[in-house]
């Protein structure tokens, strides 16, 4: 049977290795800047880091509350200036301006936006 990491629905693992680490969650040089570019504080940087990574990984923003704390201290080490982030006391204001930073540089969109939606809601509307 398929690991549900593995399946169309993808979820974190349990446990992660430190080579899983290393190949899915280690931040490149361009990510890094481009991350402080978009933020002020370090731990802000780490955050937005953060959230790029697992939507790398997974293909959509979790609840900030299921991703693992190894995930989260591996990246806090990976940062120029280690800090201690924590993601689940992050305004929503903040986090949602996050996620259009992560869909700007990953050039993806939210499925609500999607032109067909669009559509479907005009129809809708002339019903």
């Amino acid at each position: 049977m398929t690991a549900i990491e593995r399946t169309a629905y993808p979820r974190f693992k349990a446990t992660l290795s430190l080579k899983e680490l290393e190949t899915s969650y280690q931040p490149h040089a361009t990510e890094l800047l481009w991350a402080m570019k978009n933020t002020r504080q370090p731990q802000a940087t780490g955050q937005l880091i953060i959230l790029l990574k697992v939507v790398q990984h997974l293909g959509y923003f979790p609840k900030p509350a299921d991703i693992p704390e190894s995930i989260i201290s591996y990246i806090a080490q990976q940062l120029t200036e280690p800090v201690e982030l924590d993601l689940k006391s992050l305004p929503r204001e903040k986090r949602y301006r996050y996620y259009h930073l992560v869909r700007d540089y990953l050039k993806i969109r939210p499925y609500a936006g999607s032109p067909s939606t669009k559509h479907f809601a005009n129809l809708n509307s002339q019903l």
